[in-house]
């Protein structure tokens, strides 16, 4: 009944026709379009600040060259020293001791030199033929460092 009261004041329409509008509900309608945006209101209290000052100014002028003129370049320089020179010939073996896997040799001022142990740690077993023997055979045929170097190599 309450709605009906409400109904009727805001229409211009009876009371009975409100009635009649509310008992006899139809389906909803489709929302109608959006209503146009109200106005801006006004600034507030109070007054706008000042805009900041710029940091940057314009680009100034080019500067002024510097002082003198640019030198002459200087000579060339001599000419280096070959770092690639030829090979030079074989030297002669130097001095040298065996004392069993140990070897030693004469420093250049005709001191000698400490014996180093050529010997290696046991090596694992093959199955073959031991190259312990073949070893000390070399040892004892090549005699002279360059050869035990080739001897190893083979």
């Amino acid at each position: 009944m309450r709605e009906l009261k409400q109904l009727a004041a805001l229409t211009p329409i009876s009371e009975e026709e409100a009635t009649k509008l509310l008992v006899n509900k139809g389906r909803p309608g489709k929302d109608g379009k959006d209503g146009l945006d109200g106005k801006d209101g006004k600034d507030g209290i109070g007054r706008k600040g000042q805009d900041g000052l710029s940091i940057t100014g314009p680009k100034g002028e080019k500067g002024v060259p510097g002082v003198g003129l640019p030198g002459k370049d200087g000579t060339d320089g001599l000419p280096g020293l070959d770092a690639t020179g030829k090979q030079g010939d074989k030297g002669d073996t130097p001095d040298h001791q065996w004392r069993g896997t140990k070897l030693r040799f004469e420093e250049p001022e005709g001191e000698w030199g400490k014996f180093v142990d050529l010997q290696g740690q046991p090596g694992q077993s093959g199955g073959g033929a031991g190259g312990g023997a073949i070893l000390s055979e070399g040892l004892k045929k090549y005699s002279d460092p360059a050869s035990l170097i080739y001897f190893l190599g083979e």
